[in-house]
């Protein structure tokens, strides 16, 4: 496993440690984490966003990279990067990481030059990207998302709470999800645990196996086009919310301190589909509703709002509730 700057050595040298020429440095540390004195910290992490993407697409030593006296990366990366960041790159490689010049090359020529790297495709563009998943932050978290449909230079995008918006291209590659696992990252322990304590118990189980294209914004590698994913799903009985106390709260008409203690519980209930009509179920196990939890209370005036959050995984977002 590579991770960042560090690359496991071979021939009994020390971890770390680097060989002369740079021949087993890892590509990341021809720019350091943290910007130099008298760069601008948010360009030189902005272009060092696109240097991280280099290990996924097979090259992760400078030696793979380098022809001579010179840093040979894919011109196709170049076309996607804003001037300013091409800039950053470039003067961080020839002046702090490699002291090397950076030369922006086509695809056939870079295999020329650097034949033991993985050939690469272009990003997708355009409909290409249609049925792609994307995510968008939110006050609690992380809103999914599917591209719809493109047109002219737009990107029609449908978020899973129901709101639809229009995304440049850019916008699109900035909230792209290469795979399933890093939406899940919003999917909370404590997410996990309210819906753990809900289940009174298994009864049944299925192995479902689903095949997936890699279709992405970025250059990718042509030998990773297709991947498949094996899961486990579980049907299980729930137990009846706890709602006691907050019902008769609530019909004693203390509406607030009803939502306090929903929010101090963390109280598990179940919200049906017509419930709140704007959510979209992103996975077809959430068609007819919905387990939720209170995350918070406000009180403006005379108007009780309680934030309600899924909890299900690839579910987790947030809505307001009105009283």
């Amino acid at each position: 496993m590579t991770w960042e700057d560090m690359l496991p050595e071979k021939g009994g040298q020390q971890e770390g440690q680097e060989k002369e020429g740079g021949g087993e440095r890892g590509i990341m540390t021809i720019m350091g984490q943290e910007a130099p004195e008298g760069r601008e910290p948010e360009r030189w992490r902005s272009a060092r966003k696109w240097l991280r993407k280099l290990p996924g697409w097979g090259i992760q030593t400078l030696r793979e990279a380098r022809k001579e006296g010179s840093v040979i990366l894919p011109e196709m990366m170049r076309l996607l990067m804003r001037e300013e960041e091409v800039k950053e790159l470039e003067w961080a490689v020839g002046n702090e990481g490699a002291q090397m010049e950076v030369v922006w090359v086509g695809e056939g020529q870079r295999q020329a030059q650097t034949p033991g790297t993985p050939k690469l495709r272009d990003a997708a563009r355009g409909a290409e990207l249609i049925g792609g998943t994307v995510r968008q932050r939110g006050k609690k978290g992380y809103v999914a998302g599917k591209v719809i449909g493109f047109e002219g230079t737009e990107y029609e995008v449908r978020l899973s709470s129901g709101q639809q918006v229009k995304w440049s291209e850019e916008e699109v590659r900035h909230g792209w999800i290469e795979d399933q696992y890093i939406m899940r990252r919003g999917w909370t322990a404590k997410d996990q645990r309210t819906l753990q304590e809900g289940v009174r118990g298994v009864l049944a189980k299925t192995v479902k196996e689903k095949r997936h294209r890699h279709i992405s914004p970025f250059p990718s590698r042509i030998d990773g086009r297709e991947w498949e994913v094996k899961e486990t799903w579980y049907t299980c009985s729930m137990r009846a919310p706890a709602v006691g106390r907050a019902k008769s709260l609530l019909m004693e008409g203390k509406d607030l301190q009803a939502a306090e203690l929903l929010v101090t519980q963390g109280t598990l209930f179940w919200a049906p589909a017509k419930t709140w009509p704007e959510w979209i179920a992103v996975s077809p196990t959430s068609k007819t509703g919905w387990w939720v939890k209170a995350t918070g209370v406000r009180k403006e005036g005379k108007q009780l709002t309680l934030e309600i959050r899924r909890v299900q995984r690839d579910e987790f977002d947030t809505t307001d509730w009105e009283t």
